[in-house]
């Protein structure tokens, strides 16, 4: 077996089992984060709230209308009555059971899984690619970080789609695709606009500050 060969196989195997680990002890401040996030859009009405990723495919206008009838008919609130990362994590804790913590996990770590492997994959394509046309030190990381997170991204953003309501979910669940929600472009331009400015500024500033630095060191 060829050494880069090797070297390729042993970083995605690393990288794999570092998003397993880090993915299971961060997924529980994530289902906090939504939740949070979620919070002020579904408590409108004191006291009434809309339950659920359903959520996602109402308008504004009729939110009201729909969290009097998730109350009416008693369904649990995916609120959180508190701003506090600590006591919103206790609330779900004691109110919805620990396991409510693992809700998007799998989504999470599947998408990880997809998204670094596809990430590490073109990263190093497009930049042989490119290098043929540029040695340009500013070109060479920037064209080369937008086609390998705008591919990832279009590529994994189900999964992100699919987590972030399973995460906004009430209690633990095992709901899976599609019962989740079929609304899976919601939010893919923001979210491409956002990854691939990070990416691009990110790669370009780290590419070209090794360079500055193996000459200073």
């Amino acid at each position: 077996m060829q050494g880069p060969e090797k070297k390729q196989k042993q970083i995605l195997a690393s990288t794999f089992l570092s998003n397993i680990i880090v993915g299971t002890f961060t997924n529980p401040l994530d289902v906090v984060k939504v939740r949070l996030q979620n919070t002020a859009k579904q408590c409108v009405v004191p006291d009434k709230c809309v339950t659920r990723s359903e959520l996602s495919t109402l308008s504004f206008r009729n939110l009201i209308a729909e969290a009097n009838i998730k109350q009416k008919f008693g369904v649990s609130c995916a609120c959180v009555p508190f701003n506090s990362n600590l006591k919103a994590l206790i609330y779900i804790i004691k109110n919805e059971g620990f396991l409510t913590l693992g809700n998007g996990l799998r989504q999470g770590l599947a998408g990880g899984m997809v998204s670094t492997a596809a990430y590490f994959s073109v990263y190093e394509h497009v930049r042989s690619k490119v290098m043929t046309y540029t040695q340009n030190p500013f070109y060479i990381p920037m064209f080369t970080a937008f086609a390998a997170r705008l591919s990832t991204t279009c590529l994994t953003f189900p999964m992100e789609y699919w987590r972030t309501l399973q995460q906004n979910t009430v209690g633990a669940n095992s709901l899976a695709g599609y019962k989740l929600g079929t609304n899976i472009h919601s939010g893919l331009t923001v979210l491409l606009g956002r990854d691939i400015i990070f990416s691009c500024m990110y790669w370009t500033l780290v590419e070209n500050i090794r360079a500055k630095a193996k000459l200073l060191f």
